[in-house]
């Protein structure tokens, strides 16, 4: 079947009905294409001039399209699918594209899977939309704001699928929109979660069985829609800048939390990034929360490959890197992950509700479940899992995804941290104490009753219960007082609340390593807070009970700028004595549970009792003068048991203080005469405080002469000869040059550099009117100093007879010093 315009002016062409062939289906227009019914054929071909807009179905074993422009609202069904076209390329609004192998190329703008509003809007040339790395400071995120009021007439059927078994999509920009969202209802409650449609959710999805590739000059965008690989094939993405986020987020006094992970350099070598979290190389995070007020809400995006992840900008020239950032959003990858110059970046959002539940309800959304609804956790579905090897070249990788609990994350951790505790507790204590009146012993007993993790401004803790009891022992009898003996007894044993950071706890495990932004590591920052607080201790009454108060350490975290900590405590009251816990330990109790606070101190005045302790055994290891003609000395010392140290070396003839890592010293700028000695002393220091100087060491170094040194004649590096000699006459000066000569042998033994420093006559003894410099190598002297009569040399010829016996015919009465480069040594005749 064959049908086309031949009329150059408005020849549209709208195809209502059935075109059915066992064969080939060939439409072509020289305006615009509009396809409402049904083309099935063997072979289906379609071109126009201006645009192809398909809301029917098209079938076939092969279908292609040529366009200006292709808006999908059907169904295009075919094994194999290629689409181009030199504007946009849309498939929206129930719009599905499905085969074997699936192309889609937009030479000159874009290809958009869904929708950005829910109201029509398809220009020939979709214009871009700003793409940001970071989150802007506002309490609204996501493209809704920027699309909102584009387009007429509202739609209810906001699907758009493109699935196939290998799908290649190249064009300028690629978005894969889900507009759907929710806004909140006057006395709708989204405290505890959000209600979300799980069938709207899925409802955008771009997905591939084998291989999925994506090439966007400009950006990629997947805002609340689901892009996935499903097999172990690879998922390739070739675009500057990539944002995975949500469609929609309104939220007031929402507070985003950052975690950045170390730069991880050129490569990255994690067997998995996701136990980043385990091995402590995040930065510990203050997250200052406030009640939040949700007033509209997406489902979070979606990217996953079942296979290997392969991201960058396409370009192996360019040399600015590309971005990759998953914002509020899902992104896993079980294979491995290859990113080439890329700053990768994961935001989550801090929200005051935590339920402490994993994220398989929320994969539920993501790949599918028999529930018709699903509870969205808000930050829960900030999620950047990678569960192969990442590799990267150039690339950063900074992680602010709020990492929650889930059912058995906690468990890992918590559980031996538990028992650990309740062997500590469990082991009794004895005490003197007064008792009715009565100075006798007390022994205080305690057992944990049980345990629960809470949300809470400081982020998450750790609550253990313990009941705390009071043995009496008196006149050989023990009385036992417990909360289940009768009631006259009743209160002498409490539930105490222990209130520990379980992020802090987290952190502990992997203390050793460096905070970042600073030198230490969290275990020094926790130790030098603990130590700070015990500073703070004070004197009081509580009540009538005398005591101390005393700041127990919580946790700490960094300012923005890395220059101050602050630490939060709890404050708890140490009575001097232990009466009978009735008369007491409400008030101590009641006390301990509404004490928090917080302290702020500059990082070097809590860090200042680290300072090190000064190198010892400063030794030379060798010295002499590199390729490059420059002195040097190699030191070393004795290392600091401290971490994270670092040195430097002073050079007292220099006054120079050189930061080092390393024991090389090596400066072209000294001087001196030949051999001599140089002075240098080393300290340690940690990042905030540098410790004193070690004691100083006489290094012996041979400084050679610079070629100025040489060219201007300078006495500290050769001997002139006290007599004189003549050089032959020449054209210019017929009496010939009178001069003193002096032969220097260079560092590498072979070079030779001839003197001569020249008068006029005789009667100017050292007024000199030049100095000459001239380098030969020890055949080419020879020729140089031999009169023209003299032909052979004695067999034992050296440089140093060499100048005895051929001074151009004068007598020679003076002492050439010849030096060498081992310290300018002379060689005597």
């Amino acid at each position: 079947i064959f049908i086309q315009t031949h009329t150059e002016n408005h020849a549209d062409l709208t195809i209502n009905g059935q075109l059915l062939s066992d064969n080939k289906i060939q439409i072509s227009s020289l305006d615009k294409l509009t396809l409402n019914g049904e083309l099935k054929a063997g072979v289906v071909f379609l071109a126009d001039r201006d645009g192809t807009i398909n809301t029917g179905l098209i079938e076939g074993d092969i279908v292609e399209s040529g366009s200006g422009y292709f808006i999908n609202e059907g169904n295009i069904l075919a094994q194999q699918a290629l689409i181009e076209a030199v504007g946009s390329i849309y498939n929206q609004f129930g719009g599905r594209i499905s085969g074997s192998n699936v192309t889609l190329i937009s030479t000159e703008s874009s290809v958009i899977n869904g929708s950005r509003s829910d109201k029509t809007y398809n220009p020939a040339d979709l214009p871009p939309l700003l793409m940001e790395a970071y989150i802007p400071a506002d309490h609204k995120y996501g493209i809704y704001e920027d699309v909102a009021n584009f387009g007429t007439g509202l739609r209810t059927n906001l699907s758009a699928t493109i699935s196939a078994n290998n799908l290649k999509i190249r064009s300028e920009r690629f978005e894969n929109i889900n507009p759907y969202h929710l806004t909140k209802g006057d006395g709708v409650s989204w405290i505890a979660g959000v209600d979300l449609d799980l069938e709207k959710s899925r409802q955008v999805s771009v997905l591939a069985e084998q291989s999925l590739q994506i090439s966007a000059s400009e950006y990629l965008l997947n805002a609340s829609a689901i892009l996935g690989l499903n097999q172990s094939g690879q998922f390739i993405i070739n675009t500057p800048t990539l944002v995975n986020e949500r469609y929609r987020i309104e939220a007031t006094l929402a507070e985003v939390g950052h975690r950045t992970f170390s730069d991880v350099g050129d490569q990255l070598g994690v067997e998995n990034i996701s136990g980043l979290i385990n091995t402590g190389l995040q930065s510990n995070v203050s997250e200052n929360n406030v009640e939040t007020y949700l007033s509209a809400y997406s489902p979070p995006a979606v990217m996953y490959s079942f296979g290997d992840l392969l991201f960058s900008d396409g370009n192996e020239n360019n040399v600015t890197d590309s971005t990759f950032t998953n914002k509020f959003s899902i992104l896993e990858v079980f294979g491995d992950t290859h990113f080439h110059q890329t700053d990768f970046h994961s935001i989550g959002l801090v929200m005051a509700a935590r339920p402490a539940l994993g994220y398989e309800i929320v994969r539920c959304a993501a790949y599918g479940c028999d529930a018709a609804e699903y509870i969205s956790l808000i930050e829960y579905e900030t999620l950047s899992s990678f569960a192969g090897k990442v590799y990267g070249l150039n690339t950063d990788v900074i992680i602010s995804t709020i990492n929650e609990l889930d059912d058995a994350y906690p468990r890992a951790i918590i559980d031996p941290y538990v028992e650990a505790f309740r062997i500590h507790v469990e082991t009794s204590s004895d005490y003197n104490g007064i008792y009715y009146g009565y100075s006798i012993p007390l022994r205080i007993s305690s057992y944990i009753s049980g345990w629960r993790v809470v949300p809470s401004a400081n982020g998450n803790e750790l609550i253990i219960t313990t009941v705390r009891c009071q043995e009496v022992l008196y006149d050989r009898a023990r009385v036992e007082y417990d909360a289940g003996e009768a009631a006259g007894i009743n209160g002498q044993c409490n539930n105490l609340a222990n209130i520990l950071n379980l992020d802090d706890i987290i952190n502990s495990e992997a203390g050793e390593a460096i905070v970042d932004g600073t030198t230490y590591t969290a275990i020094e920052l926790k130790e030098k807070s603990i130590e700070y607080l015990s500073t703070l201790d004070e004197r009081g009454v509580l009540e009538d009970i005398s005591g101390y108060y005393r700041r127990q350490y919580r946790s700490w975290s960094l300012s923005d700028d890395y220059s101050s900590v602050r630490i939060a405590f709890n404050t708890e009251f140490d009575p001097d004595e232990y009466p009978p816990l009735t008369a007491t330990q409400h008030y101590v109790v009641g006390y301990q549970n509404r004490s928090h606070g917080h302290v702020t101190v500059d990082l070097a005045q809590l860090m200042q009792v680290i300072v090190p302790v000064a190198p010892s055994n400063l030794r030379l290891v060798d010295s002499g003068v590199n390729a490059a003609g420059d002195a040097f000395a190699n030191l070393t010392w004795d290392s600091i048991a401290q971490e994270h140290i670092t040195y430097r070396i002073y050079d007292v003839e220099a006054e120079l203080e050189i930061s080092k890592n390393d024991t090389l010293v090596h400066a072209a700028t000294w001087n001196g005469n030949g051999s001599t000695l140089r002075h240098f002393r080393v300290s340690a220091c940690n990042g905030a405080y540098c410790g004193s100087w070690s004691e100083v060491l006489a290094v012996p170094v041979f400084i050679p002469p610079t070629q100025a040194d040489l060219i201007n004649c300078n006495g500290q590096f050769y001997e002139a000869f006290t007599d004189q000699y003549r050089v032959t006459p020449t054209t210019t000066n017929a009496n010939g040059l009178y001069g003193h000569h002096c032969a220097i042998k260079t560092v590498d033994n072979i070079e030779y550099f001839l003197l001569l420093q020249v008068q006029h006559n005789s009667s100017q003894a050292g007024e000199y009117l030049t100095c000459i410099r001239n380098q030969y190598t020890l055949n080419a002297m020879v020729a140089y100093l031999t009169p023209s009569n003299v032909s052979t040399l004695p067999p034992s010829t050296t440089l140093t007879n060499i100048v005895d016996q051929y001074s151009l015919g004068q007598p020679e009465q003076g002492d050439c010093a010849l030096y060498q480069a081992n310290g300018f040594t002379p060689l005597t005749r």
